[in-house]
C-alpha cells in the first residue's frame, strides 16, 4: 500500500497505520471514486474544508468523525492540508475473523461514518496512538500486539455503532434521514 502521491509506504502487507498530518503537503486532496481489496478506517479531527464519499452518501465538513469502508464501497475523499487523524488499513487475514459479522459497520447497508462526542474522540486518539506506537516498534511481538489493539478499538466503535443504532430506532424515520444530510 501507499498513500496517493506520497513517499509513505506500507511495511507489511497485511496492515498499515499513519497519522494524516504525517503525509507531505504535496500529496493528493483528492481522491476519484474508487475501490480497493482492504479494509479501511480513518478517524479525522479537524476537517476544516473535507468531504467522503461513501457509494452514495456524502459527508462534508466533519469534525471528531469515524469512517469505515470495506472492498465493497466506493470510496472517494477531499481532504485540506490541515486535516488531522489517523487512517489505518488492513486485510481480512490480519483479523482472522468474519469481519462483517462481527463488525456491521463495515457492511455496505449500513452506517458507515459516525459522528464522535468530545470523550469517545479522546478515547479513540489513545487507541490509534498506542495502535501507531507499537506497530513502529521493535518489539518482537508487535504484530500481535497491534492485532489485539486493533480488535479492542473496533470491539469499541462496535459498542459505539450499537448505542447509535439504538439512538437511531428511538427517532422518526424523517429525522433519521435528515441527520444524515447535515
Amino acid at each position: 500500500y501507499e498513500a496517493t502521491n506520497s513517499r509513505h509506504r506500507a511495511v507489511w502487507n497485511l496492515f498499515d497505520i499513519f497519522r494524516l498530518e504525517e503525509l507531505e503537503v504535496e500529496v493528493v486532496k483528492a481522491l476519484p471514486p474508487y475501490r480497493k481489496d482492504f479494509y479501511h478506517v480513518s478517524f479525522k479531527r479537524s476537517p476544516t474544508n473535507s468531504s467522503v464519499f461513501i457509494n452514495a452518501d456524502r459527508f462534508e465538513n466533519r469534525r471528531d468523525y469515524i469512517v469505515f469502508s470495506s472492498p465493497e464501497h466506493i470510496y472517494s475523499w477531499y481532504r485540506d492540508a490541515n486535516t488531522k487523524g489517523f487512517v489505518f488499513f488492513f486485510k481480512e487475514e490480519f483479523l482472522a475473523c468474519d469481519i462483517l459479522s462481527e463488525f456491521p459497520f463495515f457492511k455496505v447497508t449500513e452506517s458507515n461514518l459516525f459522528k464522535l462526542e468530545q470523550a469517545e474522540a479522546e478515547k479513540l486518539i489513545g487507541y490509534c496512538q498506542m495502535i501507531l506506537a507499537e506497530f513502529r516498534s521493535t518489539n518482537s511481538y508487535k504484530v500481535q500486539i497491534t492485532h489485539s489493539m486493533v480488535l479492542a478499538l473496533l470491539y469499541y466503535c462496535k459498542s459505539l455503532y450499537e448505542r447509535y443504532r439504538s439512538n437511531e430506532k428511538d427517532q422518526p424515520r424523517s429525522l433519521i434521514i435528515l441527520n444524515q444530510y447535515q
